[in-house]
């Protein structure tokens, strides 16, 4: 048979995917004729698409030698210097097929895909532009736009670019993965769950897709089924650091920190520095409320990395949890500046302006975040409550669409008390009030999905033990047990009970120094027991207290309040609401104090 007739079938095997046969068919086609360079140059492609680079390389290079006008052997050379990590040689192998060959296209996608993968997003960007416009119609370079103005922070673009890729092509398992991590990323899990699904049943062996799949469900609330794809995608491979990662924080979100912690490290093991690994830990000791474990934790990560997304956010958390409002907002502030273009980052920060009473500055963030999404519940959520009645028709008429399309209990939730607030307002309480009915059961399935369900007898029971115990005869034996000391101030209330209207108000006066709400009640409370050597709850060793062990606790909680103000201003306020589950034990350690109810 003629050497071209035997170089036709290998390349129909080869087109067909068949590689061996046409690794077979090019070696014959070698063994006759040395210097048959397309022979040469195609088999070291089906060597590169079957891992073997290094044989590879030496295969192209000497078809090369032979033919070295040929664009195309450069081209592919690139490819597998790429893989074998030469990432220079392979930039210097594309320029050279566009040397040759000016405009060719996969010459400049070669290109682009090297700087992408080499962080230079901002050089890649005009070269795969260029390719687009030598080729319109393949969608490769549209999807690796779309990877790369992601890297740029330019997440409307970048899903613009996967949009259009699809277009082009709807079975591109890599522009469905990038799209919806893109929507993920923008709080829009409901719309990037398709996308992630599709992906991982188009690369059933990719076990990063597989895990994107999970990912988006554990953000969807679907925690255990979540963590069941998870294990799909350890079958395939358990050593990915990514997936690892996000397991642990997939237990976090089931609320096993234990089982958390044994992932994380995991990782640390063999990655000691991985600073996903610390601030997944610093999230679990939040989660104990070991807060001051976890600022440590986040701050060591930030001394290696200070604009690390993940370790600002969980400051932010933990700052807010333990009543330093300012610093919370601080923290998101400087998020929204690292990533301007993430709608989730501008409607936490007006989440927090607006229980911190900024309501102003609460609406400018909610409109920068419906910039970035128009469709982002946080914001939407966030302006129906502070506008109420004033709420544009548009935006209200925009809730009511998404409501049905959502699937987190939390987000619907939200936007439904939202429009109770609306319509209340309006004087339209039969809408306000099926709203409401709507965002509180919505509510209480978020809560009981994530393991917070009320225990309304175990609640009774310990209402029932406050006022048992708490009564005038132990107030009478115990009332010089505690600290003489006029200068806390306690705000008490159930939420959205008017205890963020005391707070601004005592903060207007000269003499209040306003602590916001902090924890330091219940941790006085809580050690109680040790100061009188028990081991059993607070309540239980109420009748065996002393004088010393009030004054122990109580002191330790004055040194807390002394510390964020230097002991200056005559009245310092505890503003933690809930604190009305701790009043009688307000009143056993400080009942000089001011409780506002």
């Amino acid at each position: 048979m003629p050497m071209a007739d035997i170089f036709q079938q290998a390349l129909e095997h080869h087109r067909r995917g068949e590689l061996a046969e046409a690794a077979e068919l090019y070696e014959r086609i070698i063994a006759e004729q040395p210097a048959h360079a397309d022979a040469l140059h195609l088999l070291g492609v089906v060597l590169h698409q079957d891992g073997q680079n290094d044989q590879a390389l030496k295969l192209i290079q000497e078809a090369i030698r032979i033919r070295p006008e040929q664009a195309i052997y450069y081209c592919n050379l690139s490819n597998v210097q790429r893989a074998l990590g030469h990432s220079d040689d392979a930039l210097a192998s594309c320029d050279k097929a566009l040397e040759i060959q000016p405009g060719m296209f996969e010459a400049q996608l070669n290109k682009g895909l090297i700087l992408l993968r080499s962080n230079q997003a901002e050089k890649a960007e005009p070269v795969l532009r260029a390719a687009i416009e030598a080729r319109p119609d393949d969608s490769r370079a549209y999807t690796y736009l779309g990877e790369c103005l992601t890297a740029l922070q330019q997440e409307p673009e970048a899903m613009d670019a996967y949009r259009t890729a699809l277009d082009k092509d709807p079975h591109s398992a890599l522009a469905h993965s990038g799209l919806g991590l893109a929507l993920l990323s923008q709080g829009e899990p409901e719309a990037a769950y398709p996308h992630l699904k599709s992906a991982a049943e188009l690369l059933p062996d990719s076990a990063i897709a597989i895990a994107n799949h999970a990912r988006c469900m554990v953000e969807l609330g679907r925690v255990e089924e979540g963590l069941t794809v998870f294990d799909d995608a350890m079958q395939i491979e358990p050593t990915v650091l990514e997936i690892n990662l996000e397991i642990g924080n997939a237990w976090i979100e089931a609320h096993d920190l234990d089982e958390a912690d044994g992932w994380f490290q995991r990782v640390l093991r063999s990655h000691p520095d991985q600073r996903t690994a610390w601030t997944g830990l610093a999230r679990i000791a939040a989660n104990r409320r070991q807060f001051d474990q976890a600022i440590a934790q986040y701050q060591a990560v930030l001394q290696q990395n200070p604009n690390y997304p993940d370790a600002l956010n969980g400051l932010a958390d933990v700052y807010w949890q333990t009543g330093d409002r300012t610093a919370a907002i601080d923290f998101l502030k400087k998020l929204v500046l690292l990533q301007p273009n993430r709608a989730d980052r501008h409607a936490r920060l007006g989440e927090h302006l607006a229980r911190f009473g900024d309501e102003a500055a609460a609406v400018a963030s909610f409109r920068a975040a419906l910039k970035k999404n128009p469709r982002c519940p946080a914001a939407l959520a966030g302006l129906a409550a502070i506008l109420r009645g004033q709420l544009p028709d548009s935006e209200r008429q925009q809730i009511e669409a998404l409501l049905p399309r959502l699937a987190r209990f939390d987000c619907k939730a939200a936007l439904a008390l939202g429009l109770a607030h609306v319509h209340d307002d309006r004087g339209e309480f039969a809408q306000a009030a099926e709203y409401l009915q709507k965002g509180n059961a919505w509510k209480k399935q978020h809560w009981r999905r994530h393991g917070r369900s009320v225990d309304h007898d175990k609640l009774a029971a310990f209402t029932d033990a406050i006022i048992q115990h708490f009564d005038a005869e132990f107030f009478a034996r115990v009332d010089e047990f505690g600290i003489d000391s006029h200068r806390p101030v306690f705000v008490v209330g159930l939420p959205n009970s008017g205890t963020v209207v005391v707070e601004r108000l005592l903060a207007s006066h000269p003499q209040v120094f306003v602590a916001g709400p902090r924890h330091f009640v219940m941790q006085a409370v809580q050690c109680l027991p040790d100061a009188v050597g028990e081991k059993s709850e607070p309540l239980a060793c109420l009748q065996k207290i002393t004088p010393l062990a009030v004054r122990t606790c109580a002191s330790r909680m004055m040194q807390q309040l002394d510390q964020l103000d230097g002991g200056k201003a005559l009245r310092i306020a505890d503003t933690t609401g809930e604190n009305y589950y701790f009043v009688g034990f307000i009143k056993l350690m400080f009942p000089d104090a001011r409780i506002i109810h």
